[in-house]
């Protein structure tokens, strides 16, 4: 028991020492992973305008006209605001292409660029719909905001110990069943184990008071409670106390 509440003074140090909430965890991914996208969306845009110019500066060249001229000043004067790509587009791979060749890789490049912005838009939804909860969450969301998981769990056993003490035990011996090795740690068993214990005590000791003026053997005896103890135990409990009971003999030894 000593060693389960220090598991428990564990947990109310982590309360101390901060806890972030599921939900700021939850927005300070989307926003991370927002700019990434953002990031990718301005270095497309920012190949688009490169293209412009480029495509604009030949054709200023070859067939010369106010036109390609007005396009190519209004493009140069966007790459000055945006600033050049990492990666410019090979434009003149791209008038080499014939219609169709062409069209598929413009195809291609606007169904990224698509994507990318319904990415956009969906982290914009999740980001308005996780700051809306942490502002609207009421009591509940202020005390998972401010004291995290762990602190709503520690404040509980504080608040109320007589209900909350006995689901955490369960759970911790539920756990114990699980991993039998965690026994000897924590100092708690399964209500299931210590029941089957019981119950196998129980029906020898009625098997033996069923027959007062017999003399038993000690190997009857001890047959009788291996018999009663093994019908009252499912695997799991068998391997608690088959890994206790080594546990126990070692330190004897």
């Amino acid at each position: 028991m000593k060693r389960c509440s220090a598991v428990l003074l564990a947990l109310a140090s982590s309360l101390l020492c901060g806890c972030h909430s599921l939900w700021d965890a939850q927005l300070q991914s989307s926003q991370t992973e927002l700019a990434d996208v953002g990031g990718d969306l301005t270095e497309r845009s920012r190949q688009l305008t490169a293209a412009v110019l480029d495509i604009s500066g030949a054709a200023r060249q070859t067939r010369p006209s106010p036109e390609w001229a007005l396009i190519h000043r209004l493009a140069a004067e966007d790459q000055r605001l945006e600033g050049l790509p990492i990666q410019r587009l090979d434009t003149t791979h791209l008038l080499r292409l014939r219609e169709k060749a062409l069209n598929r890789a413009l195809n291609r490049y606007e169904d990224q660029n698509t994507t990318l912005l319904l990415q956009q838009r969906q982290l914009h939804t999740r980001i308005d719909t996780l700051e809306q909860k942490l502002r609207q969450g009421g009591w509940w969301g202020w005390l998972i905001g401010c004291l995290g998981v762990t602190g709503v769990i520690i404040l509980a056993i504080i608040l109320f110990p007589s209900v909350v003490l006995p689901l955490l035990t369960m759970f911790i011996g539920w756990i114990t069943r699980v991993i039998p090795g965690l026994v000897g740690f924590l100092g708690i068993v399964s209500k299931c184990a210590f029941d089957s214990v019981v119950l196998g005590l129980q029906k020898a000791r009625e098997q033996l008071k069923k027959e007062p003026d017999r003399t038993f053997t000690g190997k009857e005896v001890l047959d009788m409670l291996d018999k009663n103890l093994a019908a009252k135990q499912d695997v799991q409990t068998e391997n608690t106390v088959t890994v206790r009971k080594a546990r126990l003999l070692g330190k004897e030894r």
